[in-house]
């Protein structure tokens, strides 16, 4: 089965998904990006919900989304009552961090997998430890905002890319179960 590829990315004012939020969720696709930012996290998660409905139709490609993206977005949707029907599971998802030909088995950065595994160099950008302490203290402004959404589409383009890049490598196909057949890419479904 070919599925359409999307990539994920949250930004959030921290680690702990009890209590800190999500303040973007980014997702990239063949039609483009698309930032649910700028809002309550309630809202954000409910636009989120509506806009990318057709969940179980994709692959979703992730840096660390495994043990941090759709966790923290789980348990966040569980902080909001009006969103208890809304549970978000890629069921079909690729991991990017969970490749690592060359660093091996020690945790590197998005912007180091992209270099080593695809020869990708990330533009750099507002960091995201800045911008979790600038939400977290109220600071969100008209400018704060935009480099946040500067940062989330530098970190989609740079998964997207490696992805893309990696796609192509024999030990990337076998690891993750994707095939080229006719021009297209196959995705296998099962684990």
């Amino acid at each position: 089965m070919s599925l359409p590829i999307s990539v994920l990315d949250i930004e959030t004012t921290g680690l702990d998904q009890k209590v800190d939020r999500i303040t973007a969720i980014g997702v990239m696709d063949a039609d483009g990006v698309r930032i649910y930012a700028n809002q309550d996290e309630s809202s954000l998660l409910r636009r989120f919900a509506e806009r990318e409905e057709d969940l179980k139709e994709k692959v979703f490609v992730t840096y660390n989304g495994e043990k941090f993206d759709i966790p923290f977005i789980n348990t966040r949707v569980k902080k909001h009552p009006e969103l208890v029907q809304f549970t978000f599971q890629a069921h079909n998802h690729i991991d990017m961090i969970t490749f690592d030909p060359f660093n091996k088995k020690r945790y590197c950065t998005k912007e180091e997998m992209a270099r080593n595994t695809a020869d990708i160099y990330s533009p750099s950008t507002t960091s995201a430890k800045f911008l979790a302490r600038a939400y977290t203290n109220g600071l969100a402004g008209p400018l704060l905002h935009a480099k946040l959404m500067a940062h989330n589409s530098i970190d989609l383009t740079t998964t997207w890319s490696a992805f893309w890049e990696n796609l192509h490598y024999l030990d990337f196909q076998t690891f993750y179960k994707v095939f080229p057949s006719d021009d297209k890419w196959q995705v296998s479904t099962t684990k």
